[in-house]
């Protein structure tokens, strides 16, 4: 399960950003803890194998597989994806769509950092147990970034990076169903938090940016604008995007150059990491009792119909126990 969970897409002949940002995210989204290698080392590793031992024109193939496997894969796996990649870093791509050798470079780069903060991810973990289910009981604060009546029988928080694909699949996906059948009719109150991942150079960034927005009324449209953009967030296109969305420009700039809402996507971050997120986008599902949110995480761009059946399954348990 990575960052699309079980229904992560196999990247076919995409854009090098897509393909770059599957490995970028995967430092923060390989479920090692969890054994989710099991379902893919069968099969998956042979292929990788057998792709590295062909021709220098199915390098190509090679990343597209190592990219899977990075957004689902343990330690073993991440390790089998670098040294494919190896052999054909200093190779030409031959027969390759919008993947250059250098592009190919820096997917190796980026993997050998990623193994590197997998490694201290496991140093990090010892012994400890697993949690055995994704059951969420949490502290718990709302906010200013929701949707939706402040009393909804359920509350779906959403921790996102503005520079993930998967999210952007999500908000051109299954988020407008969402929201017209659930969140516009009192279902559910759907709260925004930010979780940018440390590979992505402009998601905290932009994380800002929708903050400074939300100080002149725009927040939503801005973050739709952006994260449906997520492969055009670096320098000025910010602030072009911003022009969109008929933000103010110029105090715009003012407020990300403050930087004053930095320590605010922190505290999202830390809340996301308490939680159990580990990847984007996550979710926690559920309802807020006092100060907390009890309910479930779940994890990645599903289909609409699996958010659906979720949230209808708490509604009725939320009225068999009244």
């Amino acid at each position: 399960m990575g960052l699309g969970g079980r229904n992560a897409p196999f990247v076919g002949n995409s854009n090098a950003f897509r393909l770059r940002s599957l490995y970028k995210c995967a430092c923060l989204s390989v479920h090692s803890e969890r054994g989710d290698a099991s379902r893919v080392e069968r099969g998956i590793a042979a292929k990788l194998e057998a792709a590295a031992d062909r021709s220098k024109p199915n390098a190509i193939n090679v990343l597209k597989k190592g990219s899977w496997i990075m957004a689902n894969s343990q330690m073993k796996l991440v390790l089998m994806g670098l040294a494919a990649a190896a052999l054909f870093a200093g190779a030409p791509l031959a027969g390759a769509q919008s993947i250059t050798s250098e592009q190919a470079k820096q997917m190796l780069d980026e993997l050998k950092q990623i193994r590197q903060l997998l490694e201290k991810q496991q140093q990090g973990m010892g012994n400890a147990a697993a949690p055995p289910d994704d059951k969420v009981n949490v502290t718990f604060v709302a906010g200013k970034n929701t949707l939706g009546k402040a009393d909804a029988p359920l509350t779906l928080v959403e921790f996102t990076d503005y520079q993930c694909p998967f999210c952007q699949q999500f908000h051109n996906g299954a988020y407008p169903q969402i929201k017209a059948n659930f969140i516009d009719t009192g279902k559910v109150r759907y709260v925004s938090k930010d979780f940018p991942l440390d590979f992505h150079a402009h998601a905290k960034r932009a994380a800002v940016a929708a903050r400074c927005a939300g100080e002149q009324n725009k927040f939503w449209e801005f973050r739709h604008i952006l994260i449906v953009n997520a492969d055009q967030l670096d320098g000025e296109k910010i602030y072009n995007h911003a022009k969109t969305a008929n933000v103010d420009v110029p105090k715009l700039r003012a407020c990300v150059d403050s930087n004053k809402y930095a320590k605010d996507v922190e505290k999202d971050m830390a809340e996301g990491m308490s939680a159990g997120v580990n990847g984007t986008p996550s979710f926690v599902l559920g309802r807020v009792e006092k100060d907390k949110l009890i309910g479930v995480r779940l994890v990645g761009a599903m289909p609409y119909n699996q958010f659906e059946a979720k949230i209808n399954e708490f509604l009725e348990q939320k009225a068999a126990a009244k």
